[in-house]
């Protein structure tokens, strides 16, 4: 296996262990290298590739999210464990 890839699999390791039930959002997209901008919108519209939860009270101006721990890690390693 590529020493990148172990790397990334020893981050995603670390980030499991430290969430171990959810995960922050602008902890997800740092791992994903991406802006949390961007992981909100991908995520409003139901393309962000693993299980994620998005809401907003009615009236309300601020938006909520949830990504579960479990399925992002499944989502990563192709549910290999």
């Amino acid at each position: 296996m590529p020493d990148a890839i172990k790397e990334r699999l020893a981050e995603l390791k670390a980030l499991c262990e430290k969430y171990p039930v959810e995960i922050p959002l602008d902890e997800v997209a740092r791992y994903l290298h991406i802006k949390p901008e961007s992981l909100r919108y991908s995520i409003m519209q139901g393309t962000c590739g693993f299980s994620a939860l998005a809401w907003k009270r009615p009236g309300g101006k601020n938006s909520a999210y949830s990504i579960q721990t479990l399925p992002f890690y499944l989502s990563q390693v192709n549910g290999n464990i």
